[in-house]
């Protein structure tokens, strides 16, 4: 669904230079829910507008859905805008007109692609709202919805032109965490029944548990990248009884030349964020990494 290969993006001014993308590559496969995450000027918000067809890199490849979006002209990018993709923004009046219920924001969506709203195209309508949980608030303004039901109603917006990929910008950075958690649900339901591809870009670490791919950025380049997959196994409880655990296990992706990027977390547990060199061995089947004592590296110091 997405390939990037060595991204670069410079913001020119007539006193400064700024380098917000510098040699990113990303690949995001159809279907996949994704999580970037990185630091405020880490180049995520960047990446994303260029997802979008609203800002075009500087150099470097970018393609979506089979599409060179560096080959699409003005015309082009407002057709990808309007059939390939879907925007959830962190601030929901970009999203919402708020002199309209939450059925009429999304039947206006549906109605500047087709002009006229048939059966189909209502019914749709009442779907989504159904899919993200407002079904009983399908005739409410937006002053009289809560800030994650407004949130919702604008996942619901972004699909009704049922968009391959859906891109969402920080969507839970201005509610509680128990709302967070609920928007967070809704992506995955909606990733899960429409096989929509769902990107969501935030600086919340929380992030990693609720989605299935997690690439961190840093300084306009990947840093690190892994995958958690759910997995279900049965415990003994006190009574004796079966209860279904909940977990994950963790992935990091090993790209074709072999190399592995690990979480920077791992490094500075084992004191190795600093280190030229460590201890490679490859035992039972398993490659071991582990950090080379000091007098190892005096001694490797004196011989170079």
């Amino acid at each position: 669904m997405i390939l990037c290969e060595n991204l670069v993006k410079i913001y020119r001014t007539e006193e400064t230079e700024i380098l917000a993308l510098q040699g990113l590559d990303l690949t995001v496969r159809q279907g996949d829910l994704v999580g970037i995450i990185g630091n405020s000027g880490s180049g995520k918000s960047t990446l994303l507008n260029m997802l979008g067809g609203l800002d075009k890199p500087t150099a470097g490849k970018i393609l979506v859905n089979g599409q060179d979006l560096l080959k699409f002209k003005d015309r082009d990018l407002v057709e990808y805008r309007r059939s390939t993709v879907g925007f959830v923004w962190q601030n929901v009046a970009r999203n919402l007109l708020p002199y309209l219920t939450a059925t009429e924001n999304i039947e206006l969506v549906i109605r500047l692609k087709h002009r006229r709203l048939k059966t189909e195209h209502r019914r749709w309508g009442k779907e989504l709202l159904d899919m993200v949980g407002l079904s009983g608030r399908a005739d409410n303004k937006l002053s009289e919805l809560s800030g994650g039901e407004q949130q919702r109603v604008a996942i619901g917006i972004a699909l009704a032109n049922q968009p391959k990929l859906l891109l969402a910008d920080e969507p839970t950075g201005a509610v509680d965490t128990q709302t967070s958690d609920q928007i967070l649900q809704v992506f995955r339901e909606v990733n899960e029944q429409l096989g929509v591809t769902v990107v969501i870009v935030t600086h919340d670490m929380s992030l990693s548990r609720k989605v299935d791919r997690i690439i961190a950025i840093r300084d306009g380049k990947t840093s690190s990248e892994f995958i958690r997959r759910q997995k279900y196994s049965s415990v003994l409880d006190e009574m004796g009884s079966f209860l279904d655990q909940d977990s994950h296990e963790e992935f990091v992706v090993m790209d074709r030349a072999g190399r592995v990027q690990l979480p920077r977390e791992y490094l500075d547990s084992l004191g190795l964020q600093n280190k030229n060199n460590v201890r490679v061995e490859l035992e039972d089947g398993k490659i071991i990494i582990e950090p080379v004592k000091e007098t190892e590296e005096t001694e490797q110091t004196q011989e170079k």
